[in-house]
């Protein structure tokens, strides 16, 4: 029996010995490298204000939905718009270094304002397609077009409501 444990041990021994990891070696003929990419800055010019035109309002509540893509604006409700002064989609060119993806986000105030305290409701400002895109590869341009939803209540007093929104444009 005690051969069988010194057999056992010496085995266990061997098992271990085998299993050791190697040790590393040094590399002599290592390198690295150091890299850097220069971009274009990006430039973000505004073409024309999200503009949801004059309405006439009622003793209805109503909205004003001007869609991003270009479609006729919706009135909703008590509210009617005026013919002659049109809605504008908001409408930025980006420009930047070409074929490059961009990133766009924005945020919006939730209240429009007259000066005076009066306020109405800015329900969302939404971008006609994907805020992931790529910069035209011949002239680095990209066109936003945002489109916006008010919330107009009823018997709404008189005056030019306004508020900022604001766009970030970054590479990706």
């Amino acid at each position: 029996m005690d051969q069988i444990l010194r057999f056992l041990f010496g085995a266990l021994s061997a098992a271990f010995m085998l299993s050791t990891p190697a040790q590393a070696q040094p590399v002599s003929n290592s390198d690295g490298r150091a890299v850097a990419e220069i971009l274009k800055p990006l430039a973000v010019l505004e073409i024309s204000d999200l503009d949801f035109g004059t309405v006439v309002t009622s003793p209805l509540p109503g909205t004003v939905f001007i869609p991003a893509n270009g479609s006729p604006p919706v009135y909703t409700g008590g509210v009617t718009g005026v013919p002659s002064d049109p809605v504008l989609r908001g409408e930025y060119l980006v420009v930047g270094d070409p074929g490059r993806d961009i990133i766009v986000t924005w945020t919006w105030p939730p209240l429009l304002t007259n000066g005076t305290g009066d306020t109405i409701t800015l329900l969302s400002v939404n971008l006609d397609g994907f805020a992931v895109r790529t910069l035209n590869a011949t002239n680095g341009q990209s066109l936003l077009h945002f489109g916006g939803m008010i919330a107009v209540p009823a018997d709404a007093p008189e005056g030019l409501y306004e508020d900022f929104y604001t766009v970030t444009v970054d590479y990706r």
